[in-house]
């Protein structure tokens, strides 16, 4: 079986020619020398564009981080002018309770309540 599959493989890959010695090896030598320096280069300039491609994309992204940062700074400098500084402590206060009032201790949520400012009155004024 082994015998079938040699004139096979000597069909598809034709034997060098040796008889011209030395020749023969600098040429080797110079194609493999050539081959190498193609595929270096290759990978090098690879390398180099995904360097600056990455170098490009991550200040797009600091941009882009930048924008949102001024944008909500804007948006909140709004906020501030619209609405009533008392009205806003006080809705932010009750955001606080609410997520105070999730708590199962109760003994960590009176403390919480009246290490707050004006959290006695506070106390007194929730009908729980």
């Amino acid at each position: 079986m082994s015998n079938n599959l040699i004139p096979e493989l000597e069909s598809s890959f034709p034997v060098p020619d040796f008889s011209e010695g030395e020749e023969f090896l600098l040429s080797v030598r110079a194609t493999l020398r050539h081959r190498q320096h193609r595929r270096t280069f290759a990978t090098s300039l690879t390398t180099t564009v995904s360097a600056a491609l990455l170098f490009v994309l991550s200040f797009s992204v600091i941009q882009q981080q930048v924008d949102e940062e001024l944008w909500e700074q804007h948006l909140l400098s709004e906020m501030v002018e619209t609405v009533d500084s008392p009205e806003l402590d006080s809705y932010a206060w009750d955001l606080y309770l609410e997520s105070l009032l999730q708590e199962e201790d109760l003994n960590l949520l009176l403390e919480e309540i009246l290490y707050l400012e004006g959290g006695e009155e506070r106390l007194l004024a929730i009908n729980l």
